[in-house]
């Protein structure tokens, strides 16, 4: 059985051996006292940035990332 809390508390490095190629997240951030959100790779590394959550989420399918939830 899944452990789902052990899943909910995965670390940035245990996450990035899980597939830093394959997998991509998107959290909001502040640039230019503005709130925009942030792809980045599993591994931590940003790759794009969008206006908002909908534009981020298809920009990391555009470029063949499966996007996960990150709490």
């Amino acid at each position: 059985m899944i452990d789902v809390q052990k899943l909910r508390e995965i670390s940035q490095a245990d996450l990035a051996l899980l597939g830093a190629d394959d997998l991509a997240y998107v959290r909001p951030i502040t640039l230019a006292e503005e709130t925009v959100f942030a792809v980045s790779t599993a591994d931590g590394r940003q790759i794009a940035v969008a206006d908002d959550f909908e534009t981020a989420i298809l920009a990391a399918q555009e470029y063949s990332y499966y996007t996960v939830s990150v709490h």
